[in-house]
């Protein structure tokens, strides 16, 4: 994971190296075949996964429940004085 199919040699990226090649023989545009991996295996497939709440979250969320602790230890001070 984190590597271009292109610069890996696992035996996953050697089988999606032959369905993209069979894709483009195919005809099919590079978008079609974003897609069709994409709805295959899912987003993380994707070296720039598209932006959607799962991810969102999964990158946010620890941001926003630091700044809530941080909020919470605050007014427990505060309210300690």
């Amino acid at each position: 994971q984190g590597q271009s199919i292109s610069d890996s040699n696992s035996d996953f990226a050697l089988t999606l190296k032959m369905v993209v090649k069979d894709l483009v023989d195919q005809g099919k545009s590079e978008q079609e075949i974003y897609n069709f991996l994409s709805d295959k295996y899912g987003d993380w497939i994707l070296y720039k996964p598209k932006l959607n709440l799962a991810n969102f979250l999964l990158w946010f969320l620890p941001y926003i429940q630091k700044k809530q602790f941080i909020n919470l230890l605050r007014n427990n001070k505060s309210n300690n004085r």
